[in-house]
């Protein structure tokens, strides 16, 4: 009970698992509980961030290096391997998405 009451007055993060299974027991739409970066997480993020890239015609390398991240970052991002932290999110917001 305490978690949850952590959660509800935002003194912990919450994570898209832990949403989609808080959702799933009070029986609502999981993004009902999503804040602007899980809503993004659980988008086609890696779409996204590729788009974006290929729009302002940069390299995984270069765009990795303007977010400040490594090349392999940016291709794990893209196919949806890995997620970009939320503080990476606010540097790719910073660029429009």
């Amino acid at each position: 009970m305490c978690t949850v009451k952590r959660y509800e007055n935002n003194y912990s993060l919450h994570s898209l698992e832990i949403c989609n299974k808080i959702a799933k027991a009070i029986k609502i739409d999981p993004a009902l509980l999503y804040d602007d970066y899980l809503a993004f997480i659980a988008s086609n993020y890696g779409y996204r961030i590729r788009s974006e890239r290929k729009k302002s015609e940069l390299t995984q390398e270069q765009f990795g290096k303007f977010i400040g991240v490594h090349r392999k970052t940016i291709l794990r991002w893209e196919k949806e391997i890995l997620c970009p932290s939320r503080k990476h999110y606010f540097s790719l917001r910073m660029i429009g998405l």
